[in-house]
């Protein structure tokens, strides 16, 4: 897209719909009336990161991030900004992003130095991304010892007579994860074909309600009778 800002005439690369290239296009040209603007071969990585998390992160398709995958994507960026940030974004090489994994292995586990690579195209004429030799692997992270049948009910047990009872035996019996178990309604659950129903989950930074990730998430549970009981004892005396 092009656009003009006191009389200079700029062009920047953008992906999305023409919607999106509008909204863009008037936000490039406002920040040209507030004083704000930054040439695009000028704009450092500081500057990027903070207009690309304002944005709501937004991926190669334009869909725009959760609220707490924006705050996680805040706290990764600031290891790149803290070495990177005075760089300008089109001067950045290669071996800078190398060397700043490097830098990363001491300070971060395999799966955060992964999430922290970020590729990203627009503003680059030239994606030094496509050049780095070695990108951080997922490795393999500590998940903790899984817990036999034994166990994991002698788990259970020890919370019984607690008000989170029902809370850690529907997540022993189910698998589901903590924040769907928290966002689970009575009428998830059905008594008579014992199951429940996965539907949405609660963000824990907002306390807001919202769908899975991806259709996948959205699943109908199995469950056997001693939970269905449970589940039963727990909706009459609520």
């Amino acid at each position: 897209m092009r656009y003009w800002v006191d009389g200079k005439r700029y062009s920047q690369t953008f992906h999305g719909t023409r919607s999106e290239a509008r909204k863009k296009l008037r936000e490039l040209t406002h920040s040209g009336d507030t004083g704000a603007h930054v040439e695009p071969d000028r704009i450092t990585v500081a500057q990027w990161a903070e207009q690309w998390l304002a944005m709501g992160a937004p991926s190669r398709s334009q869909k725009k991030a959760g609220r707490v995958t924006v705050k996680r994507y805040s706290q990764l960026l600031r290891h790149a900004v803290s070495v990177l940030g005075t760089r300008r974004l089109q001067a950045l090489q290669a071996v800078e992003i190398e060397q700043l994994y490097v830098g990363l292995a001491d300070k971060l586990g395999p799966k955060t130095q992964h999430m922290a690579h970020v590729r990203r195209r627009g503003l680059l004429v030239a994606n030094p991304m496509e050049r780095v030799g070695q990108i951080p692997s997922v490795g393999e992270s500590n998940h903790g010892a899984a817990l036999d049948a034994d166990e994991l009910r002698a788990l259970v047990e020890g919370f019984r007579g607690s008000v989170l009872f029902p809370i850690v035996a529907t997540a022993a019996l189910t698998g589901a994860r903590r924040n769907e178990i928290l966002a689970l309604r009575w009428t998830d659950f059905d008594p008579v074909n014992k199951t429940l129903r996965i539907e949405r989950a609660l963000e824990a930074d907002t306390g807001i309600f919202k769908s899975p990730k991806t259709k996948r998430g959205i699943r109908t549970i199995a469950i056997d009778d001693s939970l269905v009981a449970l589940l039963v004892a727990e909706r009459i005396l609520g």
